[in-house]
């Protein structure tokens, strides 16, 4: 299934690129947005969420339905679409990201995702259908309503079903949307003496925790599992993904660069839980 997902996510990459209405735009929705810059990293992080996902996929069956929780361009949905599952997403376009729509839109028609693809926050989802697997990355960060939007999940999650998110882990004084280091337990007061994060997305973040994810897994009766080998993955990332490597050029390069000179990279796996971000964690109804 990986390399199936694969095959069909270089084949949209493709389209993308040589689309001239979509990637040779200079700016979108009146701002100055870097287009292509913003479809490369929306490529570039769509090719480690299909990667991370098509081991869940392996074993199911093509009509297994699926949900995307913020696909923002839809690539991951598109891949997923092309191989034949019965897949939706949802991206209201909250606070920080409202400028893209435009930008979005064009892309939605151009990949033929338009009727898959659902306007509304986790908390408006209608409760009427349920899925055998939702998923999201980066995504959580940025959900206000963090709890409301659990309860959702957990109720259009079907009784056998998994959920599968990333996201950053606060207890790590790091934010790495914008690269800036956090106010030690109090990270939401960060803004207030850093100027990088008084922009929409800064402001509109969570700062989800290993705890608050176990937290809001127990309230609503959720058997969660958090993946041990992340943040390793993530310096090994430093390896092979340029584009990663360029947007995380700051500490956790310096750190990546660091840990590779001493030759203790492989300390990285052995790293608690709740020391490591990003944190990618399963979620299963008990």
């Amino acid at each position: 299934m990986i390399s199936t997902l694969h095959t069909i996510f270089n084949q949209i990459k493709e389209k993308l690129k040589s689309d001239a209405l979509v990637y040779n735009c200079d700016t979108i929705d009146n701002t100055n947005s870097d287009v292509k810059s913003l479809i490369d990293t929306a490529l570039n992080e769509a090719y480690q969420a299909i990667t991370i996902i098509g081991n869940y996929l392996n074993a199911c069956k093509p009509d297994v339905s699926i949900l995307e929780i913020g696909t923002g361009m839809g690539i991951a949905a598109a891949c997923l679409k092309k191989a034949g599952f019965d897949v939706h997403a949802i991206e209201p376009h909250t606070a920080g990201f409202e400028n893209r729509s435009l930008l979005y839109q064009r892309v939605y028609t151009l990949l033929d995702i338009g009727d898959i693809v659902l306007p509304v926050t986790i908390e408006q989802m209608p409760l009427n259908k349920q899925y055998d697997f939702i998923f999201s990355f980066n995504v959580l960060e940025h959900v206000n309503r963090i709890e409301a939007a659990f309860r959702v999940l957990s109720h259009i999650l079907k009784p056998a079903g998994v959920m599968v998110h990333s996201c950053p882990n606060y207890y790590i004084p790091y934010e790495p949307h914008c690269n800036v280091l956090l106010l030690p337990f109090v990270p939401q007061y960060t803004h207030y003496i850093c100027r990088r994060l008084r922009n929409s997305v800064g402001l509109s973040l969570t700062f989800t925790t290993v705890g608050l994810i176990k937290k809001l897994a127990k309230t609503n009766n959720l058997a969660v599992t958090f993946k041990n080998d992340v943040l390793y993955n993530a310096f090994r990332r430093f390896e092979y993904d340029a584009a990663f490597a360029q947007r995380q050029k700051g500490l956790p390069l310096v750190v990546y660069k660091l840990l590779k000179k001493c030759r203790i990279l492989w300390l990285a796996k052995h790293v608690p839980v709740v020391m490591q971000t990003p944190m990618v964690f399963e979620l299963k109804k008990k």
